[in-house]
């Protein structure tokens, strides 16, 4: 059989299902701090995944916080519910950028801020690709992850590779330029790009990873220790 290629399923772009919810049985949750009790180990930092549109946050995110037993939360199909949309692409047509970049910074504090009991599991958070770019966001990720409350991660990809993953996810991604979708993403990489790699502890390429290798690479470098200084 074929590899299975690292392209968002269903479950995975639906706002309703996986917006924020506990990946061992689904159920859902609100970013409220209230965790449960799964004998997870102590001390395992919260994953936090930055990276480009169809970088995989979502796809690996979901993966990975189920065999980890962790709760999982897409924070642009957060930010949208919070808007009262049912998907982000709705919500930044409806809204704009600088509306949905506050609402996602506030919604960034609360996540940050939740109290954790020593028990209870990690979660793990694929962040908006223009998540650094909200008002604050860079320094309480900075903090997240300097105090070991966070482990942040940046997942990567050639631009060819993630223009095919947009056009075969079928996702709504509505343009952020007048740029054409490949012109688009190289201009979003160069503005991006330095602001990820000054945040991620660690970068995972997945180019010329499939899906069951970019899962085992993100869940070692999760567990691994923190490298940045």
């Amino acid at each position: 059989s074929h590899p299975r290629p690292l392209t968002p399923d269903a479950s995975a772009r639906d706002p309703h299902g996986a917006a924020a919810h506990d990946a061992a049985d689904g159920s859902a949750r609100e970013p409220d701090g209230t965790r449960g009790d799964s004998g997870a180990s102590p001390g395992i930092p919260d994953l936090l995944l930055l990276g480009l549109r169809a970088s995989g946050k979502t796809t690996l995110g979901v993966e990975v916080a189920k065999r980890r037993g962790a709760r999982f939360i897409d924070l642009d199909a957060l930010v949208a519910e919070r808007l009262g949309h049912g998907a982000a692409g709705a919500a930044l047509r409806a809204v704009g950028e600088r509306m949905f970049r506050l609402a996602e910074a506030e919604l960034l504090v609360e996540l940050l801020a939740a109290p954790r009991t020593e028990r209870a599991p990690p979660t793990v958070i694929a962040l908006g690709g223009g998540t650094p770019t909200a008002p604050g966001a860079r320094e309480r990720l900075d903090a997240a992850s300097t105090r070991g409350a966070a482990r942040i991660i940046l997942l990567n990809a050639r631009v060819e590779v993630l223009l095919e993953r947009m056009t075969r996810s079928g996702v709504d991604r509505p343009a952020l330029t007048t740029l054409s979708p490949r012109e688009e993403i190289d201009h979003l990489a160069a503005e991006r790009l330095g602001a990820y790699r000054s945040l991620a502890d660690s970068e995972l390429d997945t180019s010329d990873l499939d899906f069951e290798r970019s899962v085992r690479a993100l869940e070692s470098l999760w567990a691994a220790p923190r490298s940045r200084d």
